[in-house]
């Protein structure tokens, strides 16, 4: 019950995070145009109709969490729950780890995703402290 307590509280806050971070200010949105700013929008049509690619399925994910019981191993855990559901099939596998460790292993090619704090992403970068 507490591992889906925090995925739903991380879901709500991601859908939190993209809300706040929209460009459309919903105030703005006109229903009949009555805000004087006819003709100012651009339509434009997006083709929908995707050919499929010649590119095999991922058949393994590799998952830099945390420590077990934490909310990066947790959050890892219900990832590779949706990653199992969109390509059948598929393993995937949740590494303990940390910041420092994850960045190493993506940059070594351990990992296919790692969980990392925003601090340690520009030391890594840069190649500074334990990078």
């Amino acid at each position: 019950m507490k591992k889906i307590s925090l995925l739903l509280a991380a879901i709500l806050l991601m859908f939190a995070v993209l809300v706040g971070c929209s460009e459309t200010d919903p105030s703005e949105e006109s229903s009949g145009g009555s805000s004087g700013s006819e003709g100012d929008e651009e339509s434009v049509e997006v083709d929908t109709n995707v050919e499929a690619a010649d590119v095999e399925a991922p058949t393994e994910f590799t998952f830099g969490a945390a420590t077990v019981g934490g909310f990066w191993y947790t959050l890892a855990g219900a990832m590779s729950d949706t990653m199992n559901e969109l390509f059948p099939g598929s393993s995937t596998t949740v590494v303990e780890g940390g910041s420092v460790s994850n960045l190493l292993g993506l940059g070594e090619g351990t990992f296919h995703i790692g969980f990392s704090n925003g601090q340690t992403v520009p030391e890594a970068l840069e190649g500074k402290k334990r990078f």
